[in-house]
């Protein structure tokens, strides 16, 4: 919001379920915002009937969406994960850690993480986010958990926080981009995956007004950084 505010434009913020993203009534909910541009984070394939329908309104329609399922569409931001994730899991073979323990649905998990795991050559199982944390086997030390997907985690700080700062106290603990605030504690640490959202933010509102001269679409990469043992509280959401 703040990018765009510099280059004079007032943002709208929309918020949705992924249900509400696939009513067919979204596109007409949305034009009565009179909206001149809509940047859509993650779209849903059942969304890119509304995409039409707003492009078919007069509405500049630009998107995000995660490398492994980037479709190389105008108008589409490519974002990459898969070298912050490597360069996590590099990390935690020079600390010693030698085995993995992966926290998620993995159908929900994006194949840049599966893909970074293989590569680094270190063990893993994998455990259901609705697990008991308290259940996980990982040795001190030479343990550690990944929590490659960032709903996911927010349900599992939500319904199991006390059980989670316990697990940071004896493993290390990677995260996928935020933690929900009441985990806020300073004494805890934690690694972060997280997007540039800073960097997409600036490239956003440049475009928005490069576009509005010259309608021709550069295609874009955001990275992600890798961020050990930070705080949690650096990266604390309301989620």
């Amino acid at each position: 919001e703040t990018e765009l505010r510099r280059e004079n434009f007032v943002a709208d913020f929309v918020f949705m379920s992924g249900a509400e993203a696939k009513r067919p009534d979204l596109a007409g909910r949305l034009l009565e915002h009179n909206l001149d541009y809509v940047f859509w984070l993650f779209p849903l394939p059942e969304s890119r009937e509304a995409i039409r329908t707003l492009t078919d309104g007069g509405v500049g329609v630009l998107t995000a969406q995660y490398a492994d399922v980037w479709r190389q569409q105008p108008g589409e931001y490519r974002l990459a994960m898969e070298p912050a994730w490597s360069a996590a899991l590099h990390d935690w073979r020079a600390a010693g850690v030698t085995a993995v323990t992966v926290v998620c649905d993995p159908g929900e998990t994006h194949q840049e993480f599966w893909s970074a795991l293989r590569r680094s050559g270190l063990p893993y199982t994998v455990a259901s986010h609705h697990g008991e944390l308290t259940k996980l086997r990982t040795a001190r030390g030479t343990g550690g958990v990944a929590f490659p997907h960032d709903l996911a985690n927010v349900l599992v700080c939500r319904e199991q926080g006390a059980e989670f700062l316990a697990l940071c106290c004896r493993a290390r603990v990677l995260v996928d981009q935020s933690l929900p605030l009441f985990l806020a504690s300073p004494s805890v640490l934690v690694d972060v995956v997280r997007l540039d959202w800073e960097r997409l933010a600036r490239r956003l509102a440049r475009d928005l007004v490069r576009l509005r001269r010259h309608p021709r679409w550069q295609p874009a990469t955001i990275g992600s950084r890798y961020l050990p043992r930070v705080p949690a509280v650096r990266f604390a959401d309301t989620a």
